[in-house]
């Protein structure tokens, strides 16, 4: 009985784990991000390929490599080998300068774990 109890136990703080691991961009609403994004990301970056604006288009971004961009003015993360993926945007939005380790073109925070899983749902919307 204790074998299967101490199983149990690992396999529900594995779980506990993945969950907090993949933070949570987990079940973030595409529409509502876009809302945020037209409020908060809209006036610097275009949801168009190749359109940029004081900030690198957004178009694709989800799964790329950080950088990888024809943007001339970024600087920030080119040569790393970050991927935009759930973690690293939600960190990202949260506090670029301190993601990336220097100064950042971007500086303001986006508040609040809802807000950047919803932009982050809607970032893996464009293509």
């Amino acid at each position: 009985m204790r074998t299967s109890s101490g199983i149990w136990s690992g396999t529900l703080c594995l779980g506990l784990g993945f969950i907090l691991a993949t933070g949570p961009a987990l079940g973030g609403d595409a529409a509502k991000g876009q809302g945020v994004y037209a409020k908060k990301c809209k006036a610097c970056h275009s949801t168009k390929a190749e359109e940029h604006k004081m900030g690198p288009s957004l178009s694709g971004i989800f799964g790329n490599k950080a950088g990888a961009t024809s943007f001339k003015k970024y600087r920030g993360l080119k040569g790393t080998d970050i991927v935009w993926n759930e973690a690293n945007l939600d960190k990202f939005l949260a506090d670029p300068r301190k993601f990336i380790g220097k100064k950042s073109g971007m500086k303001s925070r986006l508040k609040g774990a809802e807000n950047r899983a919803d932009v982050i749902a809607f970032l893996k919307t464009l293509k």
